[in-house]
């Protein structure tokens, strides 16, 4: 009994120690993210770095001043209140950017975040798995306990304040001495390696939010500005049937039609549709990208905030009298659909062809009901593919067309071999060459009646892997090729001219881009305006 009663003592001792000063508690808390939550910004530094003995006093004060960086951080942002609750944020937000890191090689930025935020609940569940349970239980949930339980020596606000000044100005001050110690190291660092210090983390993310809290949620709403308030199209003529499809993730390398040695487009190939081999997209994420495809701007001048409330072309289309339909199996539209016909097709009964998962298919089903409701008027439908999303690309399949085996079936890519991610991820784009042929058969029905045209652009591509990287989200600047090499592709019905065909062969080889989507989609309308630049019709002899 009297032993219980000693341990007992020992043990309170220990959660009231007198030691436990607000210093020494965020200090701990630097070091201890520095050792657990930066594995992944430590190995590109390796990978850069050719250490030898010499050289790892270099590698060692990098690490200094990261644990440096975090005091000084959490100095200012604890100095005044809530002092237990702000670290705790801090290491959640660390244990959540730590896992996605570590686990896809992806950056969290304000863009990366955009993209989690419009994410839908199934397609986010995709992405955890149980090694995200050890992420969230020892880097947040058991040290935020131990940061709760501790009893802190008692602190009024300015011997708090001081305290934090004392820590946060030396940690400044040390930090200042080791760059300039070891200056020639650093001046190469800082000028050269952008893609390492971005994996610093928690203030990679930190900046992300207050990036997408200052510049998406706090800017107050804009009013909404149309385009092209000159836009007519001429009467007479042919009436006009487009199917657009919207990919999703979709890699240009991994299309047959552009020379991938698997068959993963058997059908398209025997279709007579074009495949344009050198387009790029706007930007690597849904978020991002989608907008973009359909802004009059352009990547150069696009902005994502405000291509919400300005007008886009489907808005012109609309307002020249076309009937626009929006079809959803993805996430949503990302506003580009918020003033034309919408319909979500993630979930039966709206879509059909659901087993369990809800296929792109089955955003055929019920267009010709539309279509005869009409009799007259041009057509437009987009339909936003599920496609190639990841990381559950075996899930995007159905099981007559898992061609390729054997597949990884775990959201943790790095648990399974390049061979099982590479056929998982190639069936999604033989699952895609099969929607489209069909999307194509659908509109040869119509070829009597209508002018009819497929164009198919995915929104961004997908890393599998190179270079320790997996998904997309990487800045544009610094995303390898496989983020921003996207098919686009256009299939035209009995009802177009011969010249027409010829010329689209003769752009097959162009440099492309999304910012022809925009006026391709004019142009194959023959909407005439102001806001459309023949030079960058995919369809129009002046191609650029």
């Amino acid at each position: 009994m009297i032993y219980v009663m000693n341990k007992s003592k020992k043990s309170n001792r220990f959660w009231s120690s007198p030691h436990w000063t607000s210093g020494l508690v965020l200090t701990l808390a630097a070091i201890f993210i520095t050792a657990t939550c930066n594995i992944t910004m430590f190995q590109k530094l390796f990978d850069w770095y050719v250490l030898t003995d010499t050289k790892l006093i270099y590698i060692l004060s990098l690490v200094v001043i990261q644990t440096l960086l975090l005091v000084l951080v959490f100095s200012v942002l604890t100095a005044f209140f809530a002092f237990r609750t702000i670290l705790a944020t801090i290491l959640m937000i660390s244990a959540f950017s730590a896992y996605f890191v570590d686990s896809f090689g992806v950056i969290i930025d304000r863009e990366m975040l955009i993209n989690a935020i419009q994410t839908d609940p199934a397609e986010a569940s995709a992405l955890f798995s149980p090694r995200f349970l050890l992420y969230f239980m020892g880097i947040f949930l058991l040290p935020s306990i131990f940061l709760f339980k501790i009893k802190m020596t008692a602190q009024g606000l300015l011997k708090r304040l001081k305290s934090n000044v004392i820590y946060g100005v030396g940690s400044l001050a040390l930090i200042v001495a080791i760059v300039f110690s070891f200056y020639p190291f650093y001046a190469s660092f800082f000028r050269e390696q952008l893609v390492i210090r971005v994996y610093s983390n928690p203030m990679a993310a930190m900046y992300g939010v207050i990036q997408v809290a200052q510049k998406d949620y706090f800017t107050g709403t804009p009013p909404f500005t149309p385009i092209a308030s000159d836009a007519h199209k001429p009467t007479g003529g042919p009436r006009k049937l487009v199917i657009m499809v919207v990919g999703e993730t979709a890699r240009a390398d991994r299309f047959s039609m552009n020379g991938y040695a698997r068959k993963t487009n058997p059908l398209l190939e025997q279709s007579g549709i074009i495949s344009f081999s050198d387009a790029s997209s706007c930007g690597t994420s849904t978020a991002y990208s989608v907008p973009c495809m359909f802004a009059q701007e352009g990547r150069a001048q696009y902005n994502r905030r405000a291509a919400a409330y300005r007008g886009n072309a489907l808005d012109v289309l609309a307002d020249v009298g076309t009937h626009v339909y929006w079809r959803d199996n993805n996430s949503d539209s990302k506003d580009v659909a918020n003033r034309v016909n919408y319909k979500s097709f993630k979930s039966p009964p709206t879509n059909t062809i659901c087993d369990p998962e809800c296929r792109d298919v089955g955003m055929l089903v019920g267009l010709d009901t539309l279509i005869e409701t009409q009799d007259s008027g041009d057509f437009i439908f987009v339909l936003h593919q599920m496609g190639s999303h990841g990381p559950t690309y075996w899930q995007r399949v159905p099981d007559g067309f898992q061609k390729f085996q054997p597949i990884c079936t775990s959201s943790q890519l790095d648990q399974c071999s390049p061979e099982q991610i590479n056929n998982s991820y190639d069936n999604t784009i033989f699952y895609t060459d099969y929607f489209l042929a069909q999307t194509i058969e659908f509109l040869k029905a119509y070829d009597d009646r209508f002018e009819t045209t497929l164009l198919y652009a995915s929104d961004h591509g997908e890393s599998l892997g190179e270079n320790g990287l997996y998904l997309h989200g990487m800045p544009y600047s610094m995303a390898p090729v496989a983020q921003t090499h996207v098919p686009v592709m256009m299939w035209l019905g009995a009802r177009h001219s011969p010249i027409k065909k010829k010329l689209l062969l003769a752009h097959a080889d162009k440099p492309i881009s999304h910012d022809n989507l925009f006026h391709s989609l004019l142009g194959l309308f023959g909407v005439e305006t102001s806001a459309y630049l023949p030079q960058k019709d995919l369809l129009n002899s002046a191609l650029e």
